[in-house]
C-alpha cells in the first residue's frame, strides 16, 4: 500500500471519542453539528423500505458504485480483461483509458446523492487499493455514515490500511481467493503471493479484535475450479483461522481467449459434490462463519453426459502447475500504431429518438415478464465519471450520463434513466446494455432491501450509537411481486384524491389537480401533472389512443421549469417516445382511473412527424376559448409547449381572429415547410432595453432587414385584413415575401413563447439564430417603461408638461412593480434559452450605445452571418436616434430609489 498522500478532501465531524469509542447518540435529533443531511437519509431509508413492499420507486440511488481504478497489478488466468493468458489482453486494456477516478473532479457531482445513499461499493474492473489516495475517499465517504464495501486482491493489507479500515468503520471488505496451497493460488492468480495474501487477512482480524470492533466484516469470494471444489472443507478451515466471516463459491466463467482454464471449471454434479459441499458446510457451522454455495449449485446438471456437454471443448487445457509458465511465454497481440481508446457515446446528450436507436430497446423474449429494479436503485460511476445503470451492465456500452458535467441527481433523473426504466416496466430492454445480462440469466429476480436495510441498521448502531427511528421491512418480495403491488397499491391520499375527483361534474379545481398535455416535441410526448393538494405525490395518467386505453405513465421525471413555476419539487412530468405509439387518429391522456381529460392530440399515421409545428390546434383551442352557440366559454387548452404560461393578449387576439369562421374558407392549416425561410434572426427584448437601437444598428450592415415586432396581436390582424391573408401560414409566407429569405423579427419573451408553442419555431422556421439584448441598468429601464406608457411617448421627445405631471404622480412602488415585472421578463426568456439549450449572443446596451457598429459587427459574427472575406459596409445614418432620458427623468429616478431605500 502506498503511503498516504495529502487528501483533497475536508475533514467532517467526529462522531467517536477522545477513546476512539462510538460517541453515545442516542436519538436521530442528537448529531452533531454538520450532519445537517441526515433527516434525507432517514427519508431515503423509508422510500427504500416501502419500495421493497410495492412502493413507489426511490426518488436517489440506493447503490452508488465507484469504479475507483480500472488498473491492475495482478495478471488472473480467469480475468475477462487482465488475463495473462489471453493473447488479447493488449487490446482489452485499451479498450477504455485506464487509470483512476478523478476524486476531486468528480466528487461535487456526487454530494447531491450522498445523502440518500445507503452504500457505496469502491470497485469496479481493476483493483481500488492501487488508487494514490483511496485512503482520502474512504476518510469522506465515511463522514456521511454510509456502508463502504470494495472487493480486492488482497495485496496490499499492510498495517497503515487495516487500521483505516478499522477506524473509519469500513462495512465490508472482500478478497478474492482459492486455493489452499501458495501452488494452488498462484497458479491461477498470477502474480500474487498466497502468503502475503494470508498476512493481510490476518493482520486485518487482529486491528479488528485491537479496536473490538465488528468492522469491516470480512468476506471471501471463492472461484469453482475443479481443485477448489475438491479441497473446499479445508478452504473453510484455513480461512476460519485468517478470520474470515463469509464465503461465497462462485462459478468459473471461462472465455475464448483463456481456453487454457476450460477443463479446471467445476460443474455442479450432485452425485459426486453434495457431499463435500455437505462437509464443508458442515464444518463452516462449526466456525461460525457463512458458507454460500447457491450460485455454484446452480451449474447442476443431472448426468455425466450432461456434464460433458456443459463443460464444451477442454482439449486445450493446460495443468494448472503450467499455467504460469504459459502466461510467460506468451506474447499478447499488440494493437496496431495508431489504435486509440474507443470514445464512449453520451446518451445523456441524444434526443429521446436517437436514445432509442443508440440503446436499441427490444422486447423481453422470455415466457414470463421478467423485472430488473437494479436501474432503480443502483448507480455505476465509470473512473472517467461516465455511467451505467448497474454493475452488470456491458462494460463497453454507451453512458448514461457523465458526471463532471452534471450533477448525480439530476442524471439520476435525466432520460436515459427514465427510458431505461420505462422501458423495463413496459417489458423492453436496452440491448446496448443488458443483452449478456438478459442472455445469460444475472439479472437478480429478487431484491435483498430488507437485508441490506438490516445490516445498515445494525452497522449504525455500532458504529455510530444510533437508533433509527424508522421501521424496517421484513417480507422478502420478489421483483415481479414489488411492481404488481405498486401498481395495485396507490397511496391512501392518492385514492383520496381520486375519489373526489370522481365526483365532480365540472373541471377540478386548480388547488386540487393541475397539468399540462405539452405536445410532441422531437419525437417525445412531455406532459407533467400534479396535485396542490398533495404536493408529494407522484400522480398516473392513462393514455388513451383512439378512445382505447393503451399505457400507464407514472408522473415522476424531473423538469426545472416546474420548480420554477412552483409546482413542488419538480418532480411530476411524464414524457415518452411518439415512435411507440401504434397507427392512430388522436390521442388523449387523462388522469388515471378517472375521467379527467388532461389534454388531446391529433395525429397522422404513427405520429411521424413532430407536431408543435401543426397550427391545426390554433383553431380548436380558439374555438374553445371563444366558447359554442349558447354554451359558456371553456377555457383555452395549452398547446404544445414545455413551459408553464398563460396565453397572453397577443396570443389571445391571433387564436380569435384566425377561429372565426369566414364562409367556407378552412380553418388554420399547418406551416408550409417546403419553402421555409433560409435564415431568420430573432432579437428577444424587453420594453426600453434598446431593442430598436440594435435592430437599426444590425440593419445599418446591409445584411439583414430591419427587424420590426411583426407578432403583436393588432399589427398582425391589420395586415391579414389589409393584404387578404386567411390564416397564419399566409401571414408567414408574406413576411417572406416582404422581408426576403434573410429577415430578423423583434420578439417580447411573450411573443417569443407564442411562436415557439404554437410550432412556428422551430418547425416553420428551422434555422432561427437568437440575439437577446439586454440593460444593465434595470433601474433606468423600468424608469424608462414607466415614463414612455403613462405619456404614450414611445419615441420622440416628451411633451414638458405632460413630462412634469407623470414624474410628479410616480411612486416608489410604481418603480418597484415596473422593476419585477422586467426582471420577471427576463427570468422567462432565459427558463426558455435554458430548456431548449440556445445559446443567444448576448448584447448588453450600454455597450451598443457607445459603439453600434463594433456591436453589430460583433453580433453578425456570432450568428454566422458575416461575409466569408469579412468585407464589412456599414451605414451610420441608419441609426440615427433621439435619447428620451432627460436630466428630470434621471433625477426623479434617484428620488425614487432614495424613498425605496428609506422603505421599511
Amino acid at each position: 500500500m502506498t503511503a498516504e498522500p495529502p487528501t483533497p478532501f475536508k475533514e467532517a465531524p467526529s462522531l467517536t471519542d477522545t477513546n476512539g469509542s462510538p460517541a453515545a447518540h442516542p436519538t436521530n435529533g442528537d448529531l452533531p453539528a454538520g450532519l445537517d443531511w441526515w433527516p434525507q437519509r432517514l427519508e431515503a431509508i423509508a422510500r427504500l423500505s416501502a419500495w421493497s413492499q410495492g412502493g413507489p420507486p426511490p426518488e436517489a440511488p440506493a447503490e452508488l458504485f465507484l469504479e475507483v481504478s480500472n488498473v491492475c497489478d495482478l495478471k488472473c488466468a480467469m480475468c475477462p480483461t487482465f488475463s495473462g493468458l489471453s493473447p488479447s489482453r493488449l487490446f482489452s486494456i485499451k479498450e477504455q483509458e485506464r487509470g483512476f477516478i478523478d476524486l476531486e473532479r468528480l466528487w461535487p457531482s456526487l454530494e447531491p446523492i450522498l445523502p440518500q445513499v445507503i452504500s457505496v461499493h469502491c470497485f469496479g474492473y481493476g483493483e481500488p487499493t492501487l488508487h494514490p489516495d483511496f485512503i482520502g475517499l474512504i476518510k469522506q465517504l465515511s463522514t456521511y455514515r454510509v456502508l463502504i464495501d470494495f472487493f480486492t486482491n488482497g495485496m496490499h493489507l499492510d498495517e497503515q490500511f487495516c487500521e483505516l479500515l478499522v477506524e473509519n468503520w469500513v462495512f465490508s471488505v472482500t478478497l478474492s481467493i482459492s486455493g489452499v496451497s501458495a501452488e494452488a493460488y498462484e497458479s491461477v492468480y498470477l502474480g500474487g503471493r498466497f502468503d502475503r495474501v494470508l498476512a493481510g487477512i490476518r493482520r486485518l482480524t487482529e486491528y479488528k479484535r485491537a479496536f473490538n470492533r465488528r468492522y469491516p466484516r470480512i468476506e471471501v469470494n471463492s472461484i469453482a475450479f475443479e481443485h477448489q471444489v475438491r479441497d473446499l472443507p479445508r478452504f473453510v478451515d484455513l480461512m476460519a483461522d485468517c478470520g474470515v466471516e463469509i464465503i461465497h463459491l462462485k462459478a468459473l466463467q471461462t472465455f475464448e481467449t483463456t481456453k487454457e482454464l476450460a477443463g479446471h471449471r467445476a460443474i455442479f454434479r450432485p452425485w459426486i459434490d453434495a457431499p463435500i459441499l455437505e462437509e464443508a458446510e458442515r464444518r463452516a457451522q462449526a466456525h461460525g462463519l457463512i458458507l454460500s454455495t447457491d450460485q455454484y449449485r446452480q451449474t447442476a446438471v443431472a448426468d455425466e453426459s450432461s456434464w460433458r456437454a456443459a463443460r464444451g471443448d477442454v482439449s486445450a487445457t493446460l495443468p494448472l502447475a503450467e499455467l504460469p509458465s504459459a502466461a510467460r511465454r506468451l506474447q499478447p497481440h499488440r494493437p496496431p500504431p495508431g489504435h486509440a481508446t474507443e470514445t464512449r457515446l453520451d446518451t445523456g446528450r441524444l434526443a429521446p429518438e436517437a436514445l432509442e436507436t443508440v440503446l436499441a430497446f427490444a422486447p423481453y423474449p422470455g415466457p414470463e415478464p421478467f423485472y430488473c429494479l437494479e436501474p432503480f436503485k443502483t448507480l455505476y460511476v465509470r473512473r472517467s465519471g461516465h455511467t451505467k445503470p448497474c454493475c452488470f451492465a456491458h462494460d463497453a456500452g454507451p453512458s448514461v450520463g457523465q458526471l463532471g458535467e452534471i450533477d448525480a441527481k439530476q442524471l439520476w433523473q435525466g432520460q436515459p434513466f427514465q427510458s431505461i426504466r420505462t422501458g423495463i416496466l413496459d417489458q423492453r430492454y436496452p440491448q446496448a446494455l443488458c443483452a449478456y445480462c438478459l442472455r445469460e440469466g444475472y439479472g437478480p429476480r429478487q431484491q435483498n432491501l430488507p437485508d441490506q436495510l438490516a445490516q445498515y441498521r445494525d452497522w449504525l448502531a455500532a458504529s455510530q450509537g444510533l437508533q433509527l427511528s424508522v421501521s424496517l421491512p421484513t417480507e422478502r418480495l420478489t421483483n415481479r411481486q414489488i411492481v404488481e403491488r405498486w401498481r395495485a397499491n396507490a397511496p391512501e391520499a392518492y385514492r383520496a384524491l381520486l375519489a373526489e375527483i370522481r365526483q365532480l361534474h365540472t373541471e377540478p379545481p386548480s388547488d386540487l389537480i393541475e397539468g399540462h398535455l405539452d405536445g410532441i416535441i422531437d419525437g417525445t410526448l412531455h406532459g407533467w401533472i400534479w396535485s396542490p393538494r398533495a404536493p408529494d405525490l407522484h400522480l398516473w395518467v392513462e393514455v388513451r389512443v383512439d378512445g382505447q386505453p393503451w399505457r400507464r405513465l407514472r408522473a415522476d421525471a424531473f423538469r426545472a421549469d416546474l420548480v420554477q413555476a412552483g409546482k413542488g419539487d419538480g418532480y411530476h412530468a411524464f414524457q415518452f417516445a411518439s415512435r411507440e405509439l401504434p397507427t392512430s387518429r388522436s390521442i388523449a391522456v387523462y388522469l388515471a382511473d378517472t375521467d379527467w381529460l388532461l389534454g388531446r392530440l391529433p395525429l397522422q399515421g404513427a405520429c411521424a412527424q413532430p407536431l408543435p409545428g401543426q397550427v391545426q390546434g390554433l383553431r380548436d383551442a380558439a374555438q374553445q376559448d371563444l366558447g359554442g352557440a349558447g354554451q359558456a366559454p371553456l377555457p383555452l387548452k395549452p398547446l404544445p409547449f414545455l413551459l408553464d404560461y398563460e396565453p397572453g393578449i397577443h396570443e389571445r387576439l391571433i387564436l380569435r381572429h384566425f377561429a372565426r369562421p369566414l364562409g367556407d374558407r378552412p380553418g388554420p392549416r399547418p406551416p408550409a415547410l417546403e419553402e421555409p425561410p433560409e435564415l431568420v434572426v430573432v432579437i428577444a427584448f424587453t420594453n426600453r432595453s434598446g431593442s430598436n437601437l440594435l435592430a437599426k444598428s444590425l440593419a445599418a450592415s446591409g445584411l439583414i432587414n430591419r427587424a420590426e415586432e411583426a407578432f403583436t396581436g393588432e399589427h398582425l390582424i391589420k395586415t391579414c385584413e389589409r393584404l387578404g391573408l386567411q390564416d397564419l401560414s399566409d401571414y408567414l409566407l408574406h413576411l417572406k415575401t416582404e422581408l426576403g429569405p434573410r429577415f430578423a423579427v423583434k420578439l417580447s419573451w411573450d411573443q417569443l413563447f407564442f411562436l415557439w408553442r404554437i410550432g412556428v419555431i422551430p418547425h416553420h422556421w428551422p434555422r432561427v439564430r437568437f440575439i437577446w439584448i439586454e440593460r444593465q441598468d434595470l433601474l433606468a429601464q423600468a424608469m424608462s417603461y414607466l415614463v414612455a406608457e403613462r405619456t404614450g411617448c414611445w419615441s420622440g421627445a416628451y411633451p414638458p408638461d405632460l413630462l412634469e405631471r407623470v414624474l410628479a404622480e410616480l411612486t416608489p412602488v410604481d418603480l418597484i412593480r415596473r422593476l419585477e415585472l422586467l426582471t420577471f421578463a427576463q427570468r422567462q426568456l432565459h427558463s426558455l434559452f435554458a430548456l431548449y439549450g440556445i445559446r443567444p449572443s448576448r448584447v448588453i446596451y450600454e455597450r451598443l450605445a457607445a459603439d453600434p457598429e463594433s456591436e453589430a459587427r460583433r453580433v453578425l459574427g456570432e450568428i454566422g452571418l458575416l461575409p466569408a472575406d469579412s468585407s464589412w459596409s456599414w451605414d451610420p445614418t441608419a441609426i440615427q436616434s433621439r435619447r428620451q432620458r432627460t436630466p428630470k427623468i434621471m433625477a426623479r429616478l434617484q428620488g425614487l430609489i432614495a424613498a425605496i431605500r428609506g422603505m421599511d
